[in-house]
């Protein structure tokens, strides 16, 4: 079950790499990034402003415990690493109490939106497939998709650091 849904969650990524990089020389799609939600932060270290004001940002959308559980980790080794990408995650997690009782099991004092009603899928319906559980782009200080992406494909630290020194 865990390998079938590790497939799926690399499919949708390569599914949308494939679409995106049709579209290198045209205007590229915008992500809007909805602000007005409540944020978990377990440790005010790192303000969600501070995170919001990165020229790049990897931002990522888990719907549901599976995605959230299983992919979260991977990202957690890659914040921090990069002083000029900020990481913004949108989580709907089905009860707030488990979302936080899991992020301190597993140290992620890291800030991130709470969207219990898909305010980040809804306000961004012709970059996700709205059915996805998990999705994750590079965005540049316009918003503007650089890329979709997901943390457990190879060459992400990479290019991370690529974008890091830019």
């Amino acid at each position: 079950m865990i390998l079938f849904k590790e497939f799926i969650i690399k499919r949708s990524a390569i599914i949308i790499l494939v679409l995106l990089s049709g579209c290198s020389n045209q205007k590229r799609m915008k992500l809007e990034l909805p602000v007005n939600l409540n944020v978990i932060n377990l440790d005010n270290a790192i303000m969600m402003e501070d995170v919001l004001s990165k020229k790049t940002k990897v931002v990522a959308f888990f719907r549901g415990n599976y995605s959230f559980s299983t992919v979260l980790p991977i990202y957690k080794s890659f914040i921090g690493k990069y002083d000029n990408i900020g990481f913004v995650f949108y989580i709907n997690y089905k009860d707030d109490a488990n979302a936080i009782e899991y992020l301190q099991r597993n140290e992620i004092f890291y800030p991130v939106f709470d969207d219990p009603k898909d305010s980040f899928l809804r306000a961004n319906p012709s970059a996700i497939n709205q059915q996805n559980t998990f999705m994750g782009f590079i965005i540049n200080s316009e918003n503007e998709i650089l890329e979709a992406t997901n943390p457990s494909l190879k060459g992400f630290g990479e290019k991370l650091s690529k974008l890091n020194r830019k």
